[in-house]
């Protein structure tokens, strides 16, 4: 009997090891949808050509490319109540164009994430505070750069999201394999 015992014991602890490791599989393919999600987007982003309109246009000749842009961008805001803002970076690294007015015209340059996105990488950077409406917002940026018609970057295209999509992810997996799983 106790040798019976012992191995349902175990057998127990194998299924409860399986089951949980499934749900983080699950959990994992979760986060990456999301994460892919947003990526696809950032990347279709900086292809569209009323970007790389804006990207290759003079300074004092942008405003009607910003105009169509700031339209694009706020039916991002408006359809994912997830995304903070869509922006627009200059090769120097201060937001020139965000659905976000007070964004606009922010340096970051010396960012890891924007000098390498400069650099012609694509970039999902970790989670860190940004401001949005006097309060800080956990928040994960992905950025594109936008390149020109000889393949040099011209500017970088930002998406920023909460990070609260995350935990979201994760508090309704909470306990989805049995109590205090």
């Amino acid at each position: 009997a106790f040798i019976d015992i012992r191995e349902m014991r175990q057998q127990r602890i194998q299924d409860a090891r399986h089951l949980l490791a499934a749900r983080a599989d699950q959990l994992a393919r979760e986060i990456d949808g999301i994460h892919q999600g947003y990526w696809n987007s950032t990347e279709r982003v900086s292809r569209l050509p009323a970007v790389q309109a804006y990207c290759a246009a003079p300074p004092d000749n942008r405003a009607d490319h910003a105009t169509r842009l700031l339209g694009v961008f706020g039916t991002f805001n408006k359809s994912d109540a997830q995304i903070h803002g869509v922006a627009v970076i200059d090769t120097r690294g201060k937001i020139v164009l965000s659905s976000d007015d007070q964004r606009t015209g922010a340096n970051l340059s010396t960012r890891p994430a924007v000098q390498q996105a400069l650099l012609g990488k694509s970039v999902i950077t970790g989670i860190a505070n940004a401001p949005r409406q006097g309060e800080q917002h956990p928040t994960v940026a992905y950025l594109a750069p936008v390149r020109d018609a000889d393949n040099r970057v011209s500017c970088l295209v930002a998406i920023a999201i909460r990070a609260q999509v995350f935990w979201d992810v994760l508090k309704s997996a909470h306990e989805g394999a049995g109590a205090n799983s």
